[in-house]
């Protein structure tokens, strides 16, 4: 049968058209997660996240909130109800967001044959645990956290300082640079979220190295929070700014102020997390600036256990319309050549990935067979850590006693109980008051 030209031209047109559209399918194929976080991961996202796009030929719309600001983020985005795919938050809201349901189980995923490096014996002990619940998993941690000592090794070999090994050694740092302008020991007391952390590092050694599980009860109702063992904690926190080890100015410093005053040689010590190295130190360490780590000092009956947990952890929104890519995003974060990556600035979270950077290798080295503490104010409900904050700065401008800070905190407690707004279900409370 003899086809005409026109009728040619006719079939390859329509067939042009199809290709075209196949074509156009097929890019529009690729979809957009949104992926609201914090800033600890920032350095990683900003490499993973363009390696990932180039894979699978998805997107990802990247929302860094300041962790100031992250909380109401989400939540106002929740009640928009605007798109949520991934989520990087402050371990402290984990239990909050448990129990809204933003943050979906994926305990099933791992055993998934479509996300392989989605395997619990591909993570190192504990790491999975800071936050699994009721034995299931909701995030997945790309890090390891610890708290510490930072010092200047120049300060202390000039004015013969000894490296602190209980808290009663840290006097001697207040004692040998009286009457210099250094600053024995400083936090970032302007942004009173840090009074808490400052607080908590002495519950360990106070309750023989069970903090959590001493918290646990406390939210539980089980244990006071007139208890001896806070009023200790409230009373050592009182101690150090009573003996000039932590000065007055500290309450004026903010997070990056502490960071440059440090650095310039005008603060000798500095208790923080290891991300204080990886966010603020590292960035801006000058090339002859002597960093001297040192373990947690000791508080009878207990030892130095510092506190931690992962805090670049990646969630799955629980109403998220595109769980598939988001779980191979998860997937692709904690692979073999990622961890790798994120050994460079953190302790990774995955077995047999150890720090390449020098000064976290020396912390890990340091702190080797030693476990971690849970970051306690985790555990709390957020009235809880609201009114630490608050009253513990009260404290140390001498305001009030350790014993009224206790009784604030078992009042704030006993309300939240009456509304039935606290977390002692979520930690086997199986009665009312």
């Amino acid at each position: 049968m003899k086809i005409s030209m026109g009728k040619i031209v006719l079939i390859l047109s329509i067939m042009l058209v199809i290709g075209l559209g196949l074509s156009c399918t097929c890019f529009a194929a690729g979809k957009t997660l949104v992926f609201v976080a914090g800033p600890q991961g920032n350095v990683l996202w900003k490499q993973l996240i363009p390696q990932w796009e180039k894979e699978t030929g998805n997107k990802v719309e990247f929302m860094d909130i300041p962790r100031e600001d992250f909380d109401a983020f989400l939540k106002s985005r929740i009640a928009a109800g605007s798109q949520i795919d991934l989520i990087m938050y402050d371990p402290q809201f984990h239990l909050d967001y448990y129990r809204r349901g933003i943050v979906e189980d994926i305990t099933n995923f791992f055993s998934d044959p479509k996300y392989p490096n989605l395997r619990e014996e591909r993570f190192k002990k504990g790491a999975l645990d800071f936050k699994r619940m009721a034995g299931k998993i909701y995030f997945v941690p790309l890090n390891i956290i610890m708290t510490l000592y930072y010092y200047n090794e120049d300060i202390y070999q000039k004015y013969g300082i000894t490296v602190p090994k209980t808290i009663e050694d840290e006097e001697q740092i207040a004692t040998k640079l009286a009457g210099t302008d250094i600053i024995p020991m400083a936090y970032a007391g302007k942004e009173i979220w840090w009074n808490p952390m400052m607080f908590y590092r002495f519950l360990p050694m106070l309750t023989a190295d069970n903090p959590s599980a001493f918290t646990e009860a406390t939210i539980r109702g089980d244990i006071k929070w007139t208890s001896p063992f806070y009023i200790r904690g409230l009373k050592l926190s009182k101690w150090e700014i009573d003996k000039g080890i932590l000065t007055r100015e500290s309450l004026g410093l903010d997070y990056n102020t502490l960071t440059t005053l440090f650095l310039q040689g005008k603060v000798a010590t500095v208790y923080q997390g290891s991300w204080f190295y990886s966010e603020q130190l590292k960035p801006s360490l000058p090339a002859d600036f002597k960093l001297g780590v040192a373990p947690i000092p000791s508080v009878a009956p207990g030892y130095g256990e510092p506190c931690g947990c992962a805090d670049v952890n990646l969630s799955l929104y629980s109403k998220g319309s595109n769980k598939e890519e988001a779980l191979s995003f998860i997937n692709f974060a904690v692979s073999k050549e990622a961890a790798e990556l994120a050994s460079n600035y953190f302790v990774s979270a995955i077995d047999g990935v150890f720090p390449k950077d020098p000064v976290l290798a020396k912390v890990v080295k340091m702190y080797e067979g030693t476990p971690v503490a849970h970051l306690v104010d985790h555990l709390w409900e957020p009235e809880i850590t609201e009114a630490f904050k608050s009253q513990l700065q009260r404290l140390l401008l001498g305001d009030t006693t350790p014993e009224e800070v206790a009784n604030y905190i078992q009042d704030v407690q006993d309300n939240l109980i009456s509304e039935q707004k606290d977390f002692g279900k979520i930690f086997g409370k199986t009665y009312s008051y």
